[in-house]
């Protein structure tokens, strides 16, 4: 190998090794190159649109013979994040790529099935994140279609959000 080659190489070792460091420090995860996202087709951050007359954003239940009831916004599952506190999102920047919020104009209601409180936060950079019973919602960048449940679990951190 050539010495240009190995200045090359080291700092980008050491750009990924950092990078991995911070996806484990804010609760994310790196994910196999097999099971990421390369569609850019991703589950919409903003479930409305946030202009006048838009329709609001329902909350259903979706169910799996593995997890049970859980809630989602069309087919695609929610998360709640276990190192959240009530009425705050401790999920910001890198996390944010792949953990993202379920945001609103406010608009949103519960579909059958869903008994909790439903509300809005705003987050630091201002805009409106969903809560559910308090907690902020979000989806996960690798579920790809309805039903998916790819994130439950992730960290120890991440489950799917129970009505």
């Amino acid at each position: 190998m050539s010495q240009s080659a190995r200045k090359s190489v080291g700092p980008m070792a050491y750009t990924v090794a950092a990078f991995g460091a911070l996806l484990i420090l804010t609760g994310c995860q790196s994910v196999p190159a097999s099971t990421t996202n390369t569609n850019t087709n991703t589950p919409p951050i903003n479930a409305n649109t946030n202009q006048p007359g838009a329709a609001s954003v329902t909350i259903r239940t979706g169910q799996n013979q593995t997890l049970g009831t859980f809630l989602v916004v069309n087919g695609m599952t929610l998360y709640v994040f276990k190192n959240d506190t009530p009425g705050v999102s401790n999920c910001s920047g890198q996390c944010l790529v792949i953990w993202p919020p379920l945001t609103d104009n406010g608009n949103v209601v519960a579909g059958t099935g869903v008994t909790g409180t439903l509300g809005t936060i705003t987050r630091s950079d201002g805009t409106k994140q969903v809560t559910y019973n308090n907690q902020p919602l979000y989806y996960y960048l690798n579920d790809l279609k309805a039903g998916d449940t790819l994130g439950e679990g992730i960290n120890n951190v991440w489950y799917v959000a129970k009505p």
